[in-house]
């Protein structure tokens, strides 16, 4: 295969990757706006509008504001990716192979530049340099820096492009890194218009200063600034694969600098991943050969981020034990990319990998939509179905039959929320004994200024005690739940059978965090409505309480003043052995925190009880007012009954592409492969598919 068919056939995967999510998008999209010219269409009758228009469970069928200002956003042709991490960990080489680029833009040991730089693209007779102030003000701080001269040849002059940029991007000389004048520098935005494979896909990539626990200040607002205004996925590039303290260091402050942007989602890169230096590695191998050592490879390094509990705990639900299972996480090396084929193979792999993550990540308002949209039609099937001619005998003993229900459920709530406190609590004080101690040296070990080292130790404390704590407390307590549910096989099955009880405990917004523990088990299909009722209400209060303590500190304003003060006497630190009174501060202060995590228990306690007696009563006013709702319709015209029925079909369509829009996303885009079948149901032709590792799956075709 010739060197350009390699990089054709790489762009072509990375076209396909884009196009899927494009695709996707249009889907949710059309099928969406189908779905509000329906409900429209469906309120102009003037019965059933105002059978919907009061304070009743079909209300939703309405109120769908939100549901047109989020699909307003799903248009968006862009995703939006930013790479950051420790100085010299290979971050500029690698965004030049990323881009597909020549070197332009200045590297070198150490810190060297220090503004955000927003690589766009545009083609070459509209290539450009802008300077902005700042991400919250576009205004030019200086003229267009016309650049299309040097794409004027076949080959591109980026030498040329690399001088003409230097004195926009490299750390000025001369100036002190404290001062406002560097500040006011930092801040501006320099935006390169270039032509590029990669950008031309929709791909917009922000390159960030290298990033130390003692920067200056400005360099975290400006990281702050940049995930709050874009909403960037993270590119967290690192060298040494056993993550160091310099690397923990790293993530340590730009995770103290996002303290309060804790939604990002993060791409772990490790970077220098060379060839030559992979014991098992042989120049003249053939590609089954190589693709197994690099698989070894990257199993072997995953396993050392897992052991890194500061990066491994970035979100509630961590990282998956197996690399099959994570999407976020390669390896790369750009000193091996002449050693063909192998280097340029490993390198357009992680690249690939990447821009899935990112696209997938791009698809969470899409996916946001849908979770909206499905239980809004749901609840025009609730319509139909009370709609339905019956006795008031039947009506009152369906009624009847789901308040007993509600108060069952609220029993399980208690005796299985009171062992969770009270495991959750033990193991956090456990945990905060056994990592203080690398807490503190990992903190003593890195130059951090004063006036954050008391968010620091906040955010250590979170990402390695707190964070695991609560992640493997609630699986092992949400496991029990489910193990409770299966042996009372009746909670699901009285759901299943009582409309009334069905329709109350529907249109659940369910959280992310919810939708991974029903991901874990084969029973959420099975009475899903009931089973996602007690998930989203066990787990939602829990997931509240958890943020509530991750956010423990020292809060009182005297004794934070105190801390500071303490901190400011203390020797400056000029080396690297950090003065014992450091330490001992830094372990008064977990002292303090430990205290006030045992005042939090109390706090829970309530809390969750609280919660529980808000939801029962929820659930049982939603239950009243379904009964209410469906008395009228007893006596319903057949006339309006055929209105509503007839759009059963364009409903029902809209659900199921909205569902395959869902799964496609989760598959990364992936279209199944039909195989046989043909079979007719009511409105589907039925087939039997293979979608990449499910085999021989019914799938069906409107």
């Amino acid at each position: 295969m010739t060197e350009g068919a390699v990089v054709y056939s790489h762009e072509k995967k990375l076209q396909t990757i884009i196009h899927s999510n494009h695709h996707i998008r249009n889907i949710v999209r059309r099928n969406v706006h189908h779905f509000l010219s329906l409900r429209e269409e469906l309120l102009d009758n003037s019965i059933i509008q105002c059978l919907v228009a009061s304070d009743d469970p079909q209300s939703p069928l309405i109120d769908t504001v939100r549901i047109e200002q989020l699909n307003a956003r799903v248009t968006s042709d862009k995703i939006q990716l930013a790479l950051c991490g420790e100085n010299s960990s290979g971050k500029t080489a690698f965004l030049h192979a990323f881009l597909n680029i020549g070197k332009m833009l200045p590297s070198g040991d150490g810190p060297v530049t220090a503004r955000i730089t927003k690589l766009t693209y545009a083609v070459p007779g509209e290539a450009c340099i802008r300077i902005k102030k700042s991400l919250r003000d576009h205004t030019l701080t200086d003229d267009e820096i016309n650049l299309s001269t040097y794409f004027s040849s076949e080959k591109p002059n980026w030498m040329g492009i690399g001088r003409a940029l230097a004195k926009h991007v490299k750390r000025p000389e001369g100036i002190d890194e404290k001062s406002l004048e560097f500040a006011e520098w930092a801040r501006s935005v320099v935006e390169i218009h270039i032509p590029s494979s990669t950008l031309a896909l929709g791909v917009d990539v922000y390159d960030t200063p290298g990033f130390l626990s003692d920067d200056a200040p400005v360099l975290k607002e400006i990281l702050h600034d940049l995930v709050e205004l874009i909403h960037p996925t993270l590119v967290f590039m690192y060298a040494n694969p056993s993550t160091d303290d310099a690397t923990k260091g790293c993530f340590l402050a730009v995770k103290t600098a996002l303290h309060d942007l804790d939604e990002m989602s993060i791409f772990f890169l490790n970077s220098k991943a060379d060839l030559n230096r992979m014991p098992k590695f042989k120049q003249g191998m053939n590609e089954n050969e190589f693709l197994t050592i690099l698989a070894d490879e990257r199993i072997q390094r995953y396993k050392l981020l897992l052991d890194a509990p500061f990066l491994v705990n970035d979100k509630l639900e961590g990282l998956p034990i197996s690399i099959d299972q994570c999407q976020c996480f390669d390896l790369c090396s750009v000193n091996s990319q002449l050693i063909k084929p192998h280097g340029p193979t490993m390198n357009e792999a992680t690249i690939r990998r990447i821009i899935q993550f990112v696209a997938n990540n791009d698809l969470a308002i899409a996916k946001r939509v849908c979770k909206l949209v499905l239980p809004v039609i749901d609840s025009f099937f609730d319509l139909l179905h009370i709609t339905t001619h019956r006795t008031q005998e039947h009506l009152l003993q369906l009624y009847h039959d789901a308040q007993v229900w509600a108060k069952k459920y609220s029993e399980i709530y208690k005796s299985q929320t009171d062992q969770f406190l009270s495991d959750l609590f033990s193991k956090i004080f456990q945990q905060l004994n056994m990592e203080s101690e690398s807490i503190v040296q990992l903190i003593s070990s890195v130059r951090i200024p004063q006036n954050l080292i008391q968010l620091t130790v906040k955010t250590a404390v979170r990402l390695q005690v707190i964070t695991p704590t609560v992640r493997e407390t609630l699986r092992n307590f949400m496991k029990n739940v489910f193990e409770h549910v299966k042996s009372h096989s009746d909670m699901i099955q009285d759901v299943v059978s009582n409309e009334i009880l069905f329709g109350a405990l529907r249109n659940q917004e369910i959280s992310d965090f919810s939708a991974l523990l029903l991901d874990d088990y084969a029973m959420k299909n099975t009475g899903g409505t009931s089973i996602l009722y007690i998930v989203n209400t066990i787990s939602t209060p829990v997931l509240v309480c958890s943020r509530n303590i991750q956010q423990v500190g020292i809060e009182d304003e005297t004794t934070s003043r105190v801390f500071l003060e303490d901190i400011r006497q203390l020797p400056t630190v000029q080396d690297k052995n950090p003065p014992k009174q450091l330490n001992d501060q830094i372990y008064r202060y977990l002292s303090n925190i430990g205290t006030m995590l045992a005042e939090k228990k109390n706090e829970m306690q309530r809390a969750i009880e609280l919660w529980r007696d808000q939801e029962r009563a929820k659930l049982l006013s939603r239950i009243q007012m379904h009964y209410d709702a469906a008395r009228p319709f007893l006596s319903l015209t057949q006339e309006t009954h055929s209105l509503i029925e007839q759009h059963i079909s364009h409903f029902i369509v809209i659900e199921c592409q909205l569902c395959a829009a869902e799964d496609m996303a989760k598959m990364n885009g992936l279209i199944p492969e039909i195989r046989s079948g043909d079979s007719k149901s009511t409105m589907f032709s039925l087939f039997t598919a293979d979608w990449g590792d499910k085999k021989k799956f019914t799938c069906q075709k409107d």
